[in-house]
């Protein structure tokens, strides 16, 4: 994942041709000169466009994996969040010891880099979440709610496997066992997937099971995906399916949204 580090020095940076340069592979310095931070204040969002994809994750996974970082002087801080929040990519804090020494970066003792790097001060971390991060997130949060839905995961029928799905409920007493469903879901796809679907009334959105223990919808999503997926919301208890299919419906058009940033 793409992490960004801000950093505070009354020293110039070790370079001065550009305002920004390599410190080695996937590991971007902004410079603190004067001129280069008012530069990059001074310029119109859209200006960033061409930059940003290098800088920051892009599709299902972020960056360049764990290795990309941004080294910024704090006092670009406020340009960079109006950035980030312009191209749509969410942060989270990380501890300032999550940042890499010059020798685990592989840096030279005593070069001009590594001295202002050690004595530089790191005043905050935090991380770009990737795609699939923000997609695991909207589903605990639809979990979290008061609403009947204690999990929520995505069935590939090619692979016959859950591919992404929500944490645990936090609630002891409504927790539900996944990967349970997968036999379960593998006929429910052949039958759902290859079958009529429509009729006069429309498409047929989705189905609902009933478990002696719970409840499992079902929704085929195969309309703009590139391949066959079970959107599935589940409840731990055989109650309450009202307001289940409500928060479902509710939830459907973030959810489907995000599938598609990701490429499901």
């Amino acid at each position: 994942m793409t992490m960004i580090v801000f950093y505070e020095s009354k020293e110039p940076v070790w370079f001065k041709q550009h305002c920004y340069a390599e410190l080695t592979t996937d590991k971007t310095f902004f410079s603190n000169y004067n001129e280069c931070v008012e530069d990059f204040n001074n310029k119109d969002i859209e200006e960033f466009k061409s930059l940003v994809k290098s800088w920051l994750p892009i599709g299902k996974f972020s960056g360049n994996e764990d290795n990309t970082i941004l080294y910024m002087p704090f006092g670009m801080k406020e340009m960079l969040s109006s950035i980030l929040e312009k191209f749509g990519f969410k942060t989270k804090q990380r501890e300032v010891s999550s940042v890499p020494t010059s020798r685990e970066l592989g840096l030279g003792q005593g070069e001009r880099r590594t001295v202002f790097y050690d004595n530089m001060e790191i005043t905050e971390v935090m991380i770009m979440m990737s795609k699939q991060e923000e997609l695991v997130k909207l589903l605990d949060d639809i979990v979290a709610e008061d609403n009947e839905i204690d999990a929520v995961f995505i069935f590939n029928d090619k692979d016959g496997m859950v591919n992404e799905r929500s944490h645990p409920s936090p609630n002891a007493n409504r927790q539900v066992d996944i990967d349970s469903f997968e036999d379960v879901l593998s006929g429910i796809a052949g039958h759902a997937i290859s079958g009529k679907r429509r009729t006069s009334m429309g498409a047929l959105e989705y189905r609902t099971y009933h478990f002696s223990n719970g409840i499992l919808n079902v929704t085929v999503l195969d309309e703009g995906f590139s391949e066959k997926s079970l959107l599935c919301f589940a409840s731990a208890t055989p109650d309450g399916l009202g307001m289940m299919l409500r928060y479902r419906r509710r939830n459907m058009p973030t959810i489907l949204e995000k599938f598609h940033e990701i490429g499901i």
